[in-house]
């Protein structure tokens, strides 16, 4: 950061030369060429800071529990959190309880 900073030029250069095609007529030419590709490179100092400041996570982070627990509220407010049994007549108990088994 406290070095100048230099400016550099990245190159690429290219050649291709087609050899066969895959055609059953060959063309009369085959395509081939070179090319190249200049691209300067310019490195420039940070101008500020770029983390967020710490008052806008701490907001962030009590907009979330807020929304949570308003959440949670209107899910026990419709009954969500309500256990339900699976079975509601007292017959349906009686014959889910263990027979009495004699001994011999």
């Amino acid at each position: 950061m406290e070095r100048e900073q230099k400016q550099y030029v990245l190159e690429c250069s290219v050649k291709y030369s087609v050899q066969r095609m895959p055609y059953a007529i060959a063309p009369k030419d085959t395509p081939s060429g070179a090319r190249k590709v200049v691209t300067s490179v310019v490195w420039s100092k940070p101008e500020g800071q770029y983390a967020v400041p710490l008052w806008i996570m701490i907001l962030a982070i009590l907009a979330g529990l807020l929304l949570l627990t308003l959440l949670i509220y209107v899910l026990y407010k419709l009954g969500f959190f309500k256990r339900s049994l699976p079975y509601s007549t007292t017959m349906e108990k009686a014959q889910l309880k263990p027979q009495a088994s004699s001994e011999a």
